[in-house]
């Protein structure tokens, strides 16, 4: 069976500018550290000899320290870069009757999936950043017993999605005959 695409998108680039920023901070921040304790900064593999470790103690203290360093510096590297590829590889679609959401994991890809009719509730969370760069998290409640709350982040153009959203569910619901029952709380009024 062949499904329309109605909506396409991935994740803003910038739903993670603050994590850029403070990591180039942070590697700035350990090059500076490197310079002021006169280690150049360079891989320092094979420059640790523990054979003569009590004899050149000090020389030997800063090689394991400037080794630190470079490990702090390539694990920020690969964490940002984690996250500038986890939005580019990200996507968001909605087809006819279903939300089809592909998200990068340390593991692989992961694809949900989330029938239209059992959408209840919207809600677009933007921060300040956000509102600048046009974009926000979408927060969709549904009574899927599995995933009762699906978070899409770094959504952008959210309230053009949402109304797009709100209409197919409508039309999934009409088309199912799926009608949502509200029934009163006891004790509250």
């Amino acid at each position: 069976m062949k499904h329309s695409v109605l909506w396409n998108d991935r994740p803003s680039l910038f739903q993670y500018l603050g994590t850029y920023v403070i990591a180039v901070l942070a590697l700035y921040g350990l090059y500076r550290l490197q310079l002021f304790l006169g280690l150049s900064p360079r891989i320092w593999v094979g420059k640790l000899h523990f054979q003569n470790f009590m004899m050149d103690w000090h020389r030997q203290s800063y090689l394991l320290i400037a080794a630190m360093i470079d490990f702090l510096m390539f694990i920020i590297v690969v964490m940002a870069g984690f996250k500038f590829l986890q939005s580019l590889f990200s996507r968001y679609t909605v087809v006819d009757d279903q939300l089809i959401v592909h998200l990068l994991t340390p593991m692989g890809m992961l694809q949900e999936r989330l029938e239209l009719y059992r959408i209840v509730d919207y809600e677009l969370d933007q921060s300040f950043l956000g509102m600048i760069f046009q974009f926000g998290d979408v927060i969709l409640r549904s009574n899927d017993q599995g995933r009762p709350r699906v978070v899409l982040s770094g959504f952008r153009k959210g309230k053009l999605f949402l109304d797009v959203l709100r209409e197919e569910t409508e039309r999934c619901r009409q088309l199912k005959g799926v009608r949502e029952i509200t029934m009163p709380v006891p004790g509250v009024k």
